[in-house]
C-alpha cells in the first residue's frame, strides 16, 4: 500500500478518518456498500466486462464539504432551520443527495407514518404543473397535492427566473409548507443571495433557512472513489495510481468515473496485439481520435432505436407513448451508464429536459434492471452492442454509414 502523509500523519487514502459517508436512497451508511456485491456484480457482466454503474449509493465526503455532515444527524434540524438548501456546481451531488435526505426527513419528522410519502419535484415541472392547473382551473388541487406530502424538495430552483407567475406562487406554497412544518429541501447552483433571477421575496425566504454548499470532491474524497472505481474496473488496488489521478484532476463523479473507464480502455487498446491506428474507407479517411460526447449519445440512440426498430428522431420527440417512453429511459440509463453522462448533460441532448426527469427515468430503468431478469438480458444486450461499435473500427465504421 502507498500511504500519504497529511500533516505529519500516516494514513491510508481508503482508511482516511477525515472521510464519511452519506447514504442515497436507501443504502446503509458506511464505506463497504460503495461497490456492488462480488455476486451482483458477477451476474451482470456483458462480454467479460463488469457492469458500468457509478458508485452512486453513497455520497463521500471529506474536508471540501464537511458541513454536510450534519445530514448524519437529524436530531440537530428542527423546524425554523427550513428550507434547507443544497447549493453547487452541477455533477457535485446535489440532486442525489436532496433526494435521498427528502425520504429521511419524512421518516423523521412524522415517525408515526409507517411509510411517509416524499417527493422531488423540479422547478421546471412545478412550474408547468402550475401552469396546466392554472388552464384546467385546479389550482386548489394542485396545490393541496403539494401540501399533501410529508416532506418535499424542489431542485434546480433557479429555473424558475423563466416562470415570474410561478415565483409568487411558490412564495405562497412555501410559506403554507413551513407553516405545517413539512421539511423542505432546495437545490440551487448558486448560494440563495448570489441568485439575481429569484424575486427578493424567495431569495429572503431561502435565506432564513440553512443553506449548505456541496462541493465537488476534494483530494482526499477524489483518492477514495478512483481507487474504488480502479478496483471495480479491474485496474487493481494500486493506491498510487488513485493519488497520482486525484492530484492532477479535480473532478465531480461523474468526470472521475469516465477518467478512470477511459484509462482502462486505454490500457487495453496498449496491450492488444495490434491496433488501430487509422481506418479508410472509399468515402472517409478518420484519424483515430476519441468520440465526441455527441457522437456518443448518437451512437446509444442509434442502438436503441434499431433494436425498437422505430426512427432516433422519435426518441427525442415530446411523445408519451409506452413504447418510445421505455426506449428513452433505456437510452437515458445507457448513456449514463456507459458514458458516464451527468443527468444535466443527458438532458441537454434530449432537447434540454430536466436533469430531476433524466434522474427519474435512470432510476426507474435501474429498479427494473435489478429485479426482471428478462429485462436485465435485454439491457445487457444493448450495452454488449453498444461497447462493441465503440471499439475503433466498429465506431469509424458505424459513423460512416
Amino acid at each position: 500500500w502507498f500511504f500519504l502523509f497529511f500533516s505529519g500523519k500516516k494514513m491510508s487514502v481508503l482508511a482516511s478518518e477525515s472521510l464519511f459517508f452519506l447514504p442515497l436512497g436507501n443504502a446503509r451508511l458506511g464505506p463497504s456498500s460503495l461497490l456492488p456485491t462480488p455476486t451482483a456484480t458477477k451476474s451482470s457482466t456483458v462480454s467479460g466486462m463488469a457492469q458500468i454503474n457509478l458508485p452512486i449509493d453513497q455520497f463521500v465526503g471529506d474536508a471540501a464539504n464537511l458541513p454536510l455532515k450534519i445530514l448524519l444527524d437529524l436530531d440537530r434540524f428542527q423546524p425554523h432551520f427550513w428550507p434547507l438548501v443544497l447549493y453547487g456546481n452541477t455533477g457535485s451531488g446535489k440532486t442525489a443527495l436532496a433526494d435521498s435526505a427528502v425520504l429521511r426527513f419524512a421518516q423523521w419528522a412524522n415517525p408515526e407514518i409507517a411509510n411517509p410519502s416524499a417527493r422531488l419535484i423540479s422547478a421546471t415541472d412545478f412550474a408547468r404543473g402550475l401552469a396546466e392547473s392554472i388552464q384546467t382551473k385546479s389550482v386548489e388541487a394542485f396545490v393541496e397535492r403539494l401540501l399533501s406530502y410529508q416532506a418535499i424538495a424542489f431542485d434546480n430552483l433557479e429555473a424558475l427566473e423563466h416562470y415570474p407567475a410561478a415565483q409568487s406562487e411558490f412564495v405562497s406554497i412555501l410559506d403554507r409548507l413551513l407553516e405545517l412544518k413539512i421539511p423542505v429541501i432546495v437545490t440551487m447552483r448558486t448560494a440563495p443571495e448570489n441568485c439575481g433571477g429569484l424575486s427578493a421575496t424567495i431569495t429572503s425566504r431561502l435565506s432564513a433557512g440553512l443553506s449548505l454548499p456541496v462541493n465537488l470532491p476534494g483530494f482526499e474524497a477524489r483518492c477514495h472513489l478512483i481507487a474504488k472505481l480502479a478496483e471495480k474496473y479491474g485496474l487493481g488496488g494500486d493506491e498510487a495510481f488513485a493519488v497520482s489521478l486525484a492530484k492532477k484532476y479535480p473532478l465531480s463523479l461523474p468526470q472521475l468515473n469516465r477518467l478512470v473507464l477511459e484509462t482502462k480502455n486505454q490500457r487495453l487498446v496498449e496491450s492488444a496485439p495490434t491496433s488501430v491506428a487509422r481506418v479508410q474507407s472509399t468515402k472517409h479517411e478518420l484519424s483515430e481520435v476519441p468520440l465526441s460526447d455527441q457522437q456518443k449519445f448518437d451512437l446509444t440512440v442509434k442502438v436503441v432505436s434499431e433494436y425498437f426498430q422505430i426512427a432516433p428522431s422519435v426518441l427525442n420527440s415530446a411523445s408519451r407513448k409506452q413504447t418510445t417512453v421505455l426506449a428513452r429511459s433505456l437510452a437515458i440509463f445507457l448513456a449514463r451508464e456507459v458514458f458516464a453522462f451527468n443527468y444535466s448533460t443527458i438532458g441537454e441532448f434530449f432537447s434540454g429536459r430536466d436533469h430531476s426527469t433524466i434522474l427519474h427515468a435512470h432510476k426507474k430503468i435501474s429498479k427494473q434492471f435489478l429485479t426482471n431478469s428478462d429485462f436485465s438480458g435485454v439491457v445487457n444486450s444493448l450495452k454488449s452492442s453498444l461497447l462493441e461499435i465503440t471499439s475503433s473500427k466498429s465506431v469509424t465504421n458505424s459513423l460512416c454509414e
